[in-house]
């Protein structure tokens, strides 16, 4: 009789176990952040499960924001954190299946093969904020590919109101690249990745943007760098995945709350290190930034960062500042609203 009763325990016990766990859990831990594994349904690649991290205002509140990682990133930023618990929002951040603390043994890094796919743990991220918290106003915050994806996620879930607001840090809204790459390459990688998805591109991303982050080299910030790594190859069933939302996009969306989108104010190159890389995009084109952005919805700001880095909050102290005034009187007339 007792073994039947201590059964369920055990079962869970054993669950638990094999849940992903990183050094850098202890980590976020030992900071005051609970993290929270999200068991997603099984897919083209096995059982993938995402990571859900949050941290609570020391005075009770009922605003909330999500964030949403880039490409090749994972949650580190505790200073976007830091802010927006002193602005009263209770801070959560989403890692994605297959990036960050989410990659399990085995699983191929980022592998993909529709936007939609991550729409399973934005659901459940929202549901926690809103339902099992009581957040009653929740921002979604996306970076980079994740502004593509908070974007597309916020204009397929309109009208069901549990999104207040929304906010892009220089989002993926398209390919920075030539013509030659845009309208060749590009088709021919995409149609590859419908056959081929774990196929690598044969090109791979420079190292350079990293170094600008990363104290061990020329930049100020501590991350892992084995869940942001300073080299990576793509997909081609990534990029099959990324060109389909970019065409939605440039069809329009229909995102139903106010929206702020920033960018920097130049577009720079990494082909090799050069003293502008500190102080530009190199990752995404600005131009097609803000010329698509109009295309989110009914209700966009567009805010131009002069010298700001690829990730906007990681730039330096003086144009991270100006970001954060930007985005706090953003968020003073949102919730005027």
């Amino acid at each position: 009789m007792k073994n039947r009763f201590l059964f369920p325990i055990y079962a869970v016990l054993l669950w638990i176990c094999t849940l992903p766990v990183c050094a850098g859990d202890s980590v976020l831990l030992a900071k005051g952040y609970t993290v929270r594994t999200l068991a997603l349904k099984p897919d083209f690649d096995g059982n993938p499960g995402a990571v859900l991290i949050s941290k609570s205002c020391p005075e009770s509140s009922q605003k909330a924001v999500l964030y949403v990682h880039g490409y090749n990133d994972y949650f580190f930023q505790d200073q976007l954190a830091d802010w927006y618990l002193a602005q009263g929002y209770n801070f959560y951040a989403l890692e994605l299946r297959r990036y960050g603390r989410s990659l399990l043994p085995g699983q191929v890094r980022y592998a993909l093969r529709r936007i939609t796919d991550y729409y399973e743990e934005l659901d459940m991220a929202t549901d926690t904020i809103r339902s099992g918290h009581h957040n009653t106003l929740m921002l979604l915050n996306g970076h980079s590919m994740g502004g593509l994806v908070t974007a597309l996620y916020a204009s397929d879930r309109a009208g069901a109101k549990t999104i207040d607001g929304l906010f892009l840090n220089s989002p993926f809204l398209e390919l920075n690249a030539g013509w030659m790459t845009r309208n060749i390459l590009s088709p021919v990688f995409t149609g590859l990745g419908g056959i081929f998805p774990k196929m690598k591109l044969p090109v791979s991303s420079s190292p350079y943007y990293g170094e600008s982050l990363h104290k061990d080299y020329r930049g100020e910030w501590d991350y892992d760098l084995t869940l942001k790594l300073l080299r990576n190859k793509t997909r081609a069933g990534w990029l099959k995945a990324m060109r389909k939302a970019h065409r939605t996009v440039r069809k329009g969306l229909s995102v139903d709350c106010p929206v702020l989108v920033m960018h920097s104010d130049r577009s720079g190159s990494e082909s090799r290190w050069n003293d502008l890389i500190p102080v530009t995009d190199v990752v995404l084109n600005v131009e097609d930034i803000a010329g698509l952005s109009p295309k989110i919805g009914k209700n966009v700001d567009v805010s131009t960062i002069p010298q700001a880095k690829h990730d906007i909050i990681l730039s330096n102290p003086d144009v991270r500042t100006r970001a954060f005034n930007e985005l706090e009187k953003w968020l003073i007339n949102l919730q005027d609203l």
